[in-house]
């Protein structure tokens, strides 16, 4: 096994993950949108990613209606100083996904932020909304999708 790798989503990768400061923030008191409840439910394929023995990330894919997916990621401290790593990785899974699920729309939400902004469009995301204003605890986000016009 390389010393980056994709494996499916334990319950036990959850509990292990170091938070980014800004996603434990954010879900404090939160009982509906944590890594293992979004990583279990019916409708997600979850994988978590690895750089060594290091958790980088939780993410996955839920389908959200037919033929329309929502893509979350859970990122850990570690991922700043893996960056290139995990973007290489998720451009791969991103891709991987778009050839075998014939998906009309993938969309998430991320931070309003350059950041955030410069790596989905790495990913082949489009942004799709102005801020949306204090979408969680006073924080704006905005709406990026991939529109597979077929």
């Amino acid at each position: 096994m390389s010393e980056a790798h994709h494996v499916l989503f334990r319950p036990w990768h959850a509990d292990a993950i170091e938070l980014r400061e800004l996603e434990r923030h954010h879900l404090e008191g939160e009982t509906l949108f944590t890594p293992k409840t979004m990583a279990m439910s019916p409708r997600t394929l979850a994988y978590t990613f690895f750089y060594k023995e290091t958790i980088l990330a939780i993410y996955g894919l839920v389908l959200i209606r037919p033929d329309v997916y929502g893509l979350w990621v859970f990122p850990s401290k570690h991922i700043k100083e893996h960056a290139i790593v995990y973007l290489k990785a998720a451009k791969r899974f991103v891709d991987t996904i778009q050839r075998n699920i014939q998906a009309d729309r993938i969309e998430t939400t991320t931070y309003d932020d350059d950041t955030h902004a410069k790596w989905l469009r790495y990913l082949g995301f489009e942004c799709e909304s102005g801020p949306l204003r204090n979408y969680s605890k006073g924080q704006s986000f905005r709406q990026w999708a991939i529109i597979n016009d077929r």
